[in-house]
């Protein structure tokens, strides 16, 4: 039987097709890991820097901050002195700031 011949067998007896050759997913979710590890970094990471590291194209990174946004993700926007706009993740403490300032508006 072929993969694909498996993979519809599985979806006919209502199982979940396990990717075990497949490349595209392992590229996807290690892009998407390297992505977020710039994120991560103290000063951020620009739209370029991420196209270069991942070699998406413009609409694709802001599809996955997007992404990133509505997965309840802050991000914070900021302008470098180069004139490149920057984004990076909020950590821990940014968000216990607005915890603090959401009780205090109570």
């Amino acid at each position: 039987m072929t993969t694909i011949e498996t993979h519809l067998q599985s979806l006919r007896n209502n199982a979940t097709p396990e990717f075990t050759t497949g490349t595209r997913a392992k590229s996807v979710s290690s892009k998407a890991a390297t992505v977020e590890k710039l994120l991560g970094r103290p000063r951020g990471a620009s739209t370029a820097e991420m196209m270069t590291a991942t070699t998406w194209q413009n609409h694709t990174v802001r599809a996955f901050l997007s992404g990133m946004r509505k997965k309840g993700c802050i991000l914070v926007k900021e302008p470098r002195k180069t004139g490149e706009v920057a984004y990076r993740l909020a950590g821990e403490r940014a968000a216990s700031d607005q915890a603090s300032l959401d009780s205090e508006a109570n």
